[in-house]
């Protein structure tokens, strides 16, 4: 507050000696600065008591649900109550936006008006317009007075979702959710044959009288049959990324993207996503749905610490009969691997979706595509935002991507 008013009490020092000049020397000249001086000086103490004591000020978004690189308008208005002019206006945004339009400047002495704005290519996100900060001040620029006006406001920002024609995993003639709940409890007329307990098997799949025989733990192997459900697993393991926020973005706007395919076509899709907090959603097809996993996916961040591998042997317990695990990840290592060796034992279908980097290729990659392959797994290779191109089939830098 002492340096706003610094400019106040500057002229109330040059007031008084105005004043002691024209008592001292007399005459026009120094008695004209006296009042040249009372008048600035008076003039400049109204500002100082009297700005911002009456102003109300309002922003307005449109929209507050978007799409990540779509553009949000912003609108600020603002009304001067008081019959005090104000020379000028200074508005300043508190948000966690940075753009160069934070500050505007309004001159002249009106008492009502707007200031429209766009911010264009917003990020994914959850962002917060916390307040707006009004400052005022002199014509001359003696002093300034702030005001800070309360206006939180939230905008969402989803994922951004892009078109994909085909995706080969998907199959029109295959039942869905519906006939996966029917068989979720897995009649015992389907048994097809056994095999040896692999950790994570659900108890009532153990084969008894086949492990009664001295051969170790036997569970049962039903017959496969594969439907449109789709169990979205979501790598947010921050080592997994290595600070390389775009494959991340990629990630999540795949995921976004497919979940959107599936859920036009009435497929069931559900999402684990094991960060600093689990959340796991179960299937299901409504748009309802659909705008639940958008809107946790707005906020998702690479903060997890938990291997990706460990989540895949957890969640997979309760992938329903015949539903496809769709993996998103950028990392291929041994523990993964290994996973995926247990779950191709265990006849659970699963597609890989490889988020590459184009500029680093590892020479692992050949080894780690030819192991999948030969667990049958699918595997496509995403380098770029090019979904569609990925999932329909193509080559890429050498690599088959589906």
């Amino acid at each position: 507050m002492k340096g706003e008013l610094r400019g106040l009490y500057l002229l109330l020092v040059l007031l008084a000696a105005s004043f002691a000049f024209g008592k001292f020397q007399g005459g026009f000249v120094p008695w004209f600065l006296f009042y040249v001086t009372l008048s600035l000086t008076l003039y400049v103490g109204a500002v100082a008591l009297g700005a911002l004591r009456k102003v109300v000020v309002a922003r307005e978004l449109s929209p507050k649900r978007l799409t990540a690189g779509e553009t949000l308008h912003v609108t600020i208005r603002y009304r001067v109550l008081s019959h005090f002019p104000l020379s000028w206006l200074y508005f300043r945004e508190k948000s966690d936006l940075k753009h160069p339009r934070q500050g505007h400047l309004v001159f002249g002495w009106r008492n009502a008006g707007e200031i429209n704005y766009s911010l264009s290519r917003i990020p994914r996100g959850r962002h917060l317009f916390e307040g707006i900060e009004v400052t005022a001040g002199d014509l001359f620029g003696f002093v300034k007075k702030r005001l800070s006006a309360t206006d939180r406001e939230e905008v969402l920002v989803y994922p951004r979702v892009r078109p994909i024609r085909l995706w080969r995993t998907a199959n029109d003639r295959n039942a869905g959710h519906s006939f996966s709940m029917n068989r979720i409890s897995e009649n015992v007329t389907s048994v097809v044959g056994v095999r040896d307990y692999v950790p994570g098997d659900r108890l009532h799949r153990i084969h008894w009288k086949a492990t009664a025989r001295g051969q170790g733990l036997k569970v049962k192997e039903f017959e496969h049959r594969t439907t449109n459900d789709f169990l979205f697993v979501l790598d947010r393991r921050e080592w997994s990324y290595g600070g390389r926020r775009e494959l991340f973005e990629r990630a999540v706007s795949l995921t976004a993207s497919l979940i959107a395919y599936a859920i036009d076509r009435r497929f069931s899709t559900g999402l684990v996503s094991c960060g600093k907090k689990r959340a796991v959603f179960p299937l299901g097809r409504s748009q309802d749905h659909m705008l639940r996993l958008f809107e946790h996916l707005a906020t998702v961040e690479a903060d997890g610490k938990e291997p990706l591998s460990q989540t895949l042997l957890r969640e997979a317990v309760y992938l329903p009969a015949g539903a496809t695990l769709v993996i998103v990840t950028p990392l291929l290592d041994d523990p993964l691997s290994q996973a995926l060796i247990q779950l191709a034992y265990r006849k659970v279908k699963v597609e890989l979706l490889w988020i590459a980097d184009p500029e680093d290729r590892p020479k692992a990659d050949g080894r780690w595509l030819e192991t999948l392959a030969s667990l049958g797994i699918k595997t496509v290779r995403i380098a770029d935002d090019n979904f569609d191109e990925a999932l329909r089939g193509g080559i890429s830098d050498g690599i088959p991507t589906a």
